[in-house]
């Protein structure tokens, strides 16, 4: 089960939160005492309003008396009256498989909602069901805190509840919280059969975000432009480091589509290359999923205008968004690399998928690499698969810049079929 956790919207008003007179609502009691054995006597960080989407009438009382035990509100509906997300609430349970209006359609109609609530998804149907309601959960922008794989256990829900009902101060949607400054750390990617260190990857790191693509979707369009300027300067720093000790590495930063198709960041990014007396072969762009639409035909073009100039291009977190598969066919990558839950499916589930597109790439001359390694299996799943290269915590965690050159090979590298 993969939790994707985010912060509630507050309600002013919680009094508002009344059962619709078309939903079924069991009767249900939540006593002080259940709920002192539940959370040990101390009372709830945030009492939750939550409104539970479930069309089987035993299970949807069985997890709306689990939620209460844990100190929240909660009400049910099967999601089949037009009035059932009218219910002015913290969190909406949602389960794919309703009746005659699915959970799809619920997502739909929520998403056209001036401010829809969060929203937990639940299903038993299997994964492909599951990551494709979290992708159009993500495609209309709704706050998707968490994909629930029926069954769930107790521990599962109260470990939920207690991330999404910590304390929040009381602000507009889409505004990034309040952080420290940014600064980068790098972590370096290897050859899966030689085990030689093949370049870089700069990340950036905020005190007090966790979520960073959510604070990086958060920003204007001003700052999001200089985070990604002082990345590219990373980079560079990082490269020539690396080069005063005879390591001469491409090193890659991250590029939201709208920045990577902007003209000024281009010419900019050349020029910062020329300055610093870097090749733009060692200097690699990353291509990341972003919400908003930038069209191909203007992403393409202007890639062609970065490999032109020997800029290196990377897709990044590939299977995470539909636009995955068409920028893989339309763009001119020198590198594509798999999103590490995405390489957790298919190694478990999907191995010669993960073959076939290794296969695709290497016929393209694509370059592959698989992120999240961390064990020896996950590192034989990828040798097996025909990757080239591989990144994670099997090698090295992210270091600060200041260490480059520093390279330390944490996992040993063993091929596999090899002999001793």
């Amino acid at each position: 089960m993969s939790l994707g956790l985010a912060r509630p919207v507050s309600l002013p008003n919680r009094d508002v939160f009344q059962t619709p007179e078309a939903v079924p609502v069991p009767v249900l009691h939540c006593a002080n005492r259940l709920q002192e054995d539940a959370i040990g006597g101390a009372q709830a960080k945030i009492m939750l309003n939550i409104l539970v989407l479930e069309d089987d009438e035993a299970l949807a009382t069985e997890l709306v008396q689990s939620i209460e035990l844990l100190g929240h509100n909660a009400i049910w509906s099967d999601g089949q009256s037009p009035r059932s997300i009218d219910a002015a609430c913290d969190l909406v349970i949602l389960d794919l498989g309703l009746g005659r209006v699915d959970g799809f359609e619920i997502l739909e109609r929520m998403a056209g909602e001036s401010a829809p609530p969060p929203v937990a998804i639940m299903s038993g149907a299997g994964r492909r069901f599951m990551d494709t309601a979290r992708a159009l959960a993500s495609a209309r922008g709704l706050d998707l805190v968490a994909t629930l794989s029926k069954p769930f256990t107790f521990d599962t829900l109260r470990e939920m509840l207690e991330t999404v009902g910590q304390p929040v101060t009381a602000s507009e949607p889409h505004v990034a919280p309040v952080a420290g400054a940014p600064f980068y750390v790098f972590q370096h990617k290897y050859d899966l059969q030689s085990g030689d260190p093949v370049g870089c990857e700069i990340l950036v790191r905020i005190p007090g975000v966790a979520d960073i693509a959510r604070y990086f979707e958060d920003l204007d369009a001003a700052a999001a432009l200089q985070m990604t300027i002082a990345a590219a300067a990373a980079a560079i720093d990082v490269h020539q480091r690396l080069a005063r000790q005879g390591k001469i590495l491409p090193i890659a930063f991250n590029c939201p589509p709208d920045i990577f198709g902007s003209p000024r960041f281009f010419d900019g990014l050349r020029t910062m290359c020329a300055n610093a007396g870097v090749d733009p072969a060692m200097i690699a762009l990353e291509l990341t999923e972003q919400k908003g639409v930038v069209a191909l035909l203007d992403l393409a073009a202007m890639a062609c205008r970065y490999a032109l100039a020997g800029f290196p291009i990377h897709l990044d977190d590939f299977g995470t968004g539909a636009s995955s598969v068409e920028q893989l066919l339309k763009l001119p990558l020198h590198e594509l690399k798999i999103d590490r839950e995405v390489f957790r499916n298919l190694g478990q589930n999907g191995k010669t998928l993960l073959s076939e597109i290794t296969a695709f790439c290497r016929t393209n001359a694509i370059l592959t690499t698989i992120e999240g390694i961390e064990t020896e299996l996950d590192l034989k799943i990828a040798q097996e698969a025909g990757a080239d290269y591989g990144q994670g915590f099997f090698w090295s965690q992210p270091i600060p810049i200041t260490q480059a050159g520093l390279i330390t090979q944490v996992g040993p590298i063993t091929q596999v079929g090899a002999t001793s």
